[in-house]
């Protein structure tokens, strides 16, 4: 019977290449396999050599696993689940180099490796290490066999109404109420897709690949995902590198760290010559809060097309920007993080000056969009929490009157159906392991502010602030990679240096504390506006 579980988990494995397995499929197998006689024991590990094929068909031999773990550690008689991992073995090893252990953010995210960028990436960091990237469990897009977690809304948002933050916190809830409902009745054993189970993954997955120590490498939730394995497993690591920094109280975000981020941002576009006669009196920042205002004051409608020869209406309110929309510069397309930028302050000026058809036509789809994302998002990211001390803190903030970034959170925190750590769990510790950090000061997701806090609390470690840069720098394509390859070949040494304190001092002496990428080329309010842009991709 080993043999052919083997055989028919080869197979799965196959199949997992193209990211998806078809539902009835993977139940099936699943129940053939955990239904087998001596499959109680967890830690079982199923792998196969794979090829990863690049965009420009490059090609690097990897291996591709599944790793038999508790779905719910907490509970003694737990069925049996498994999460996907890859390996790909370094091409020059160093003796006694630890391997890279890739943790990807989200909660709800998984990398695919195909893309040139990823690939790329993947072949620079083994080099000289062992990489292994841990899907995380539970995540309907990751290969193996995880159930279709994707949740979804079950009515639409009004076109003729404002937007309200209320009525999205209740569609959230009962998608999330519905979707919980469902899937225990399944006989899933929700309570077990938390931080510290996904956490024990980790662990388990270096124990049985025979590893003493690791090197973790995360970005966003990942790098909130390492932490949690420092605060738990600190001896079995080796050194962390983390971008998009997330402490583990902070979960959360802060409007007035976010706000700040947007400042930093209004700041620069205002020295942009080009720019500067199309700014109004108080800067951009003072005309966004008069945008809101505005719109709080009197709502308005807009016609927009979308489809050729199909008109709508909608109707715009203060909270269609102050739930998120104002940060998420990503909604505009192009394709490259500091591309999208450059054009938020045309964005602000075109509806300062009254046309909203842009926001528009991302409301319109938003409210009629059904997919509510996965549902291990909400599930590890609620069992992580926030502290009674900052939530407080947090509501207190005053720049919610202009953005209110943690609805979701609260929308879904009170039909959790994971359990939250307790507070010593979030508490800040000294961190003995040496630990780089990297971030934008231009992060709209995880803010600067996040990294200089954890920077405190680091006994061999520091923090390399990137002027200009986005959202996890390192990885993005259009900031290190071309602008300061000399610095990212620095940053990656750190991968491979020696942890004695002299190495470690001469390392951090010599990495800068800040670096300034060049400065963004600003969009001005000119033809085509942003809505026609974006109607322009879409009939493209």
């Amino acid at each position: 019977m080993s043999i052919l579980i083997k055989q028919a988990f080869n197979c799965v494995l196959g199949v997992s290449r193209m990211l998806r397995l078809h539902l009835a499929f993977a139940f099936f197998i699943s129940a053939f396999v955990l239904s087998s006689p001596g499959f109680a024991e967890t830690r079982e590990k199923f792998m196969t050599p794979d090829i990863l094929v690049s965009e420009d068909g490059e090609k690097q031999s990897i291996e591709r696993g599944l790793l038999f773990v508790p779905e719910n550690r907490q509970n003694p008689a737990s069925r049996i689940i498994s999460f996907h991992f890859m390996r790909a073995r370094a091409l020059k090893p160093n003796e006694g180099a630890a391997p890279i252990f890739m943790l990807p953010g989200g909660p709800g995210y998984e990398r695919d490796f195909k893309q040139n960028r990823a690939f790329n990436f993947l072949k620079q960091l083994r080099q000289n290490h062992d990489v292994i990237y841990v899907s995380q469990r539970g995540y309907q897009n990751a290969p193996g066999l995880n159930p279709d977690f994707g949740f979804h809304y079950l009515t639409d948002l009004p076109l003729d109404k404002p937007g309200s933050i209320l009525k999205k916190v209740q569609r959230e809830r009962k998608a999330y109420r519905a979707a919980g409902d469902e899937w225990r009745k399944r006989g899933i054993d929700l309570a077990g897709y938390d931080i510290l189970n996904i956490v024990d993954d980790v662990y388990d997955l270096r124990e049985t690949l025979g590893y003493d120590k690791i090197i973790l490498r995360g970005c966003s939730f990942g790098s909130q995902w390492s932490t949690s394995y420092i605060k738990l497993h600190a001896a079995t690591v080796d050194r962390a590198l983390l971008s998009g920094v997330e402490p583990l109280d902070f979960a959360y975000d802060s409007a007035k760290w976010l706000w700040a981020s947007m400042s930093r941002v209004a700041a620069a576009a205002e020295k942009d010559p080009d720019l500067a006669p199309y700014i109004p009196d108080g800067g951009l920042m003072a005309a966004l809060k008069t945008v809101i205002k505005r719109l709080d004051d009197e709502p308005v409608e807009v016609s927009i097309e979308t489809e050729p020869g199909q008109i709508i209406n909608i109707v715009l309110g203060a909270d269609d920007l102050r739930s998120g929309t104002i940060r998420y510069f990503r909604s505009i397309g192009r394709g490259a993080p500091l591309a999208d930028l450059a054009a938020w302050p045309k964005f602000v000026l075109e509806m300062y000056n009254g046309d909203f058809k842009f926001l528009a036509s991302l409301m319109a789809e938003n409210r009629r969009d059904r997919a509510a994302g996965s549902l291990i998002t909400y599930l590890i990211d609620n069992s992580i929490g926030i502290s009674e001390q900052r939530d407080k803190q947090l509501l207190a903030e005053e720049e919610r009157q202009w953005i209110d970034p943690n609805w979701g959170y609260r929308a879904s925190r009170t039909v959790s159906n994971t359990k939250q750590v307790p507070q010593s769990f979030r508490d800040d510790w000294n961190i003995d392991v040496p630990v780089l950090l990297v971030t934008g000061d231009y992060d709209w997701s995880t803010p600067v502010e996040n990294a200089e806090h954890m920077e405190k609390f680091l006994e061999k470690g520091q923090l390399l602030t990137v002027e200009g840069g986005t959202h996890c720098p390192i990885m993005v394509s259009d900031q290190l990679t071309p602008q300061r390859p000399k610095l990212l070949n620095q940053i990656r040494r750190f991968l491979s240096i020696d942890t004695d304190e002299k190495s470690l001092t001469e390392y951090f002496d010599s990495l800068p504390k800040s670096v300034a990428l060049d400065p963004i080329d600003f969009d001005t309010p000119k033809s085509p506006s942003l809505y026609e842009e974006r109607q322009s991709r879409g009939r493209n």
